[in-house]
């Protein structure tokens, strides 16, 4: 073949290969839609740890991703006493295909909401945003990492939120412990609690509860058991195996410092009663227990009696409305629980100094 022959084919030999190429590729993304698509349809099934259902479903992506759109799509996980639903007008749902373990999803005017009608004499929470999104990392172990984010959130039911709890914008990071690249951690020294199976990440942004100051939010938990998490297929299963909430830190600050600084353990009895116990310090303990609806304690009423009386002479003359307050130098500890006798949140240390005058930022209103 002469040189002047190569030449002149050379393009064309190029574009062949290029076609070859583009040809296998569209053969291998038709391969990974069927799975996909497959995944997809296996959601389904009642069987399914989730079901999936929508009026509508569309799939495309072609080159780079793998998509499908659903239209009114619910998620939902039904247990025999609870169940979890997650429902939006549009979920996208993607991944690429040579990263079958990394699913994103984004969500048109998102609501999830949590039903568990047997604890605490039936638990109803839901939680919207104008729109979400969500990322779930997989490996052979389990669910290495699942993230939901929302934005511009608000959170209400029973029994916790009489006043919604509203946030610019509110994420949870989740994940299972035997699927992390580490042995499981303990919960702690000589603890009756079991390993953490889950761990749990919140944060959240302009935080506020009813008409409460906004106040940002960070959050570390673990769900605990004795025995292995494939055994914990409802929450009087996971009673019955110890299971336990351990709240490690959770804190609410505002420009200023951290406000609440909080720690504690929460278990299910066998009638579905909250059972919890806890230690909380925070800087503005008079504005902590007026967010719980309620006054201090009669000791703490007398050291602080003077405080009080200058912050009523501070107040505003032109309405009469009380001055906020006052931060003290150190933070105060508080300790809670939540037993037959109900909700208790005391002061531990009465005798603390009064608030301090010369700090200039008033303590938040934590609820309104």
């Amino acid at each position: 073949m002469s040189v002047l022959f190569q030449r002149r084919y050379r393009p064309f030999l190029m574009l062949a290969a290029v076609g070859v190429a583009v040809g296998a590729y569209g053969l291998y993304w038709s391969s990974q839609l069927d799975e996909f698509k497959a995944a997809i349809t296996a959601l389904a099934g009642p069987s399914a740890p989730v079901v999936l259902s929508g009026a509508e479903l569309d799939y495309g992506g072609f080159p780079y991703r793998l998509s499908v759109t659903v239209r009114d799509a619910t998620l939902t996980r039904t247990r025999g006493d609870y169940e979890v639903a997650l429902r939006a007008p549009q979920l996208v749902i993607e991944r690429q295909p040579w990263k079958p373990d990394l699913t994103l999803g984004l969500l048109d005017k998102p609501s999830i909401s949590v039903r568990a009608p047997d604890v605490m004499g039936g638990v109803a929470v839901t939680a919207t945003g104008d729109n979400g999104r969500f990322s779930l990392k997989l490996n052979p172990r389990g669910v290495e990492r699942l993230s939901v984010v929302f934005e511009e959130a608000r959170v209400s039911g029973a029994p916790w939120f009489d006043k919604p709890l509203r946030a610019s914008q509110f994420e949870v990071h989740g994940r299972e412990v035997a699927a992390l690249r580490r042995a499981p951690v303990p919960a702690g020294g000589n603890s009756p609690t079991g390993e953490a199976v889950l761990e749990l990440f919140i944060n959240g942004e302009a935080v506020r509860l009813g008409a409460g100051d906004p106040l940002a939010l960070t959050g570390n938990l673990g769900v605990t058991a004795i025995g292995p998490a494939e055994a914990l297929t409802s929450l009087a299963a996971w009673r019955s195996a110890g299971g336990t909430v351990e709240l490690y830190g959770l804190t609410l600050s505002d420009k200023v410092e951290p406000v609440v600084m909080t720690k504690g353990s929460f278990a299910l009895q066998a009638d579905g009663a909250l059972l919890a116990s806890g230690t909380l310090n925070s800087p503005c303990p008079d504005a902590v227990l007026a967010g719980f609806g309620m006054a201090p304690s009669a000791a703490d009423a007398a050291s602080s009696q003077s405080a009080d009386a200058a912050r009523s002479q501070s107040a505003d003359a032109a309405n009469d409305a009380p001055a906020a307050p006052a931060r003290y130098r150190q933070p105060v500890a508080l300790s809670f629980r939540n037993q037959i006798d109900g909700f208790k949140l005391v002061r531990q240390s009465p005798e603390m100094d009064l608030p301090a005058r010369n700090r200039a930022a008033p303590c938040p209103v934590l609820r309104r």
